[in-house]
């Protein structure tokens, strides 16, 4: 943990230092030392949360956007009284939660439904070079992109191919294919960030979130991972960090 409970206070931790869990109230120990980031670990070196990871700079780099109060929130739940510590919570309720290790399905639907109201941050450096990202799309929202059925993309392709919903009966098993080149004007004038991509040796789990997951591959950009309509295609939009980061309550702190 980043903080502990100290005189009553919120404390980062301190040569020395002992303070309490803010999630279960036992005893903490600063663990001050030149290889692993400063941190709050329990005493009887257990930790009260299983869902808690080792963090990172990674993890610290993130949640340093948030303003201490918002920081290592424990959230309880009203039925059951179970507790954990969310990595953010923001003014709004909001949870943010700054994943780097994997995690199994069980894992992601207690969080899911423990949390609620709340979007996953993944630390995408170590499977970066697995994703190639492919040709551009057009904006979901537009009548025309609900119609599409998009095809899973081809290699080192700049164009994707589709068929349209309206030009087929129901249960058709043969349809008519079309190239992006006879629209490229269209996704052109639409696009808002949405590309097709390619995944070699997936973390399959995101594809099954029900809550939004982006995913961070450094840089200033982030990667939503998104279905692209009700069509089985999923994509990857870019948007700005800062942007996400101020959007949610944070700030964009000078490095």
């Amino acid at each position: 943990m980043q903080f502990s409970l100290v005189n009553g206070n919120k404390s980062a931790p301190f040569l020395k230092g002992v303070g309490l869990c803010p999630a279960c109230g036992n005893k903490t120990i600063a663990k001050c030392g030149s290889v692993k980031v400063w941190h709050w670990a329990h005493a009887n070196q257990e930790s009260c949360d299983p869902w808690w990871e080792n963090e990172t700079p990674w993890h610290r780099a993130w949640k340093a956007h948030w303003s201490i109060e918002y920081q290592e929130i424990v959230h309880t739940s009203k039925e059951s009284n179970e507790r954990h510590i969310a990595d953010v919570r923001n003014s709004v309720g909001l949870v943010l939660e700054f994943q780097n290790s994997p995690m199994n399905d069980q894992e992601l639907a207690s969080r899911e439904a423990f949390y609620g109201n709340m979007v996953w941050v993944i630390n995408g450096s170590s499977f970066q070079k697995n994703i190639k990202i492919c040709a551009k799309l057009p904006s979901p929202e537009n009548q025309i992109s609900k119609d599409m059925r998009i095809c899973a993309p081809q290699l080192n392709s700049k164009e994707f191919l589709y068929w349209l919903v309206s030009e087929n009966e129901p249960g058709a098993t043969m349809v008519e294919m079309h190239g992006s080149h006879r629209i490229q004007s269209f996704v052109d004038e639409t696009h808002t960030g949405h590309h097709l991509f390619m995944w070699k040796h997936p973390r399959e789990i995101w594809f099954r979130s029900q809550v939004p997951v982006y995913f961070d591959f450094g840089g200033e950009t982030l990667w939503q991972l998104v279905k692209f309509n009700a069509g089985p295609t999923f994509c990857l939009r870019v948007s700005s960090k800062a942007e996400f980061i101020v959007k949610n309550g944070g700030q964009v702190r000078a490095s």
